[in-house]
């Protein structure tokens, strides 16, 4: 933990799962705002507001796959454009 008693990167941490049985996790990556700004930063305004929508939709889709499926293809076509920002949006994707 941290001086603000968050968990530090890398370290496991409990949570209770819905039947309240305590399950080890990840910690959280990067929170999606910070990476929204981080990937946008890199694009022209007007393509920045169609991935920030993109993005938005994906993190909001309530299937994890269909989620991944979206961000990848938005990767693939972000890489051939803005090699920048699908590089960024890689860096902190967050991992299943």
């Amino acid at each position: 933990m941290n001086g603000v008693g968050q968990p530090c990167e890398g370290e496991l941490h409990a949570r209770l799962d819905g039947e309240g049985l305590e399950t080890e996790q990840p910690p959280p990556r990067q929170p999606f705002t910070r990476q929204l700004r981080n990937v946008c930063d890199r694009l022209p305004e007007a393509v920045a507001s169609a991935v920030a929508k993109r993005m938005r939709a994906a993190y909001r889709n309530p299937d994890p796959l269909v989620a991944q499926a979206e961000l990848e293809a938005l990767v693939r076509e972000l890489d051939r454009s803005h090699p920048g920002a699908a590089a960024s949006l890689l860096r902190d994707w967050p991992r299943p």
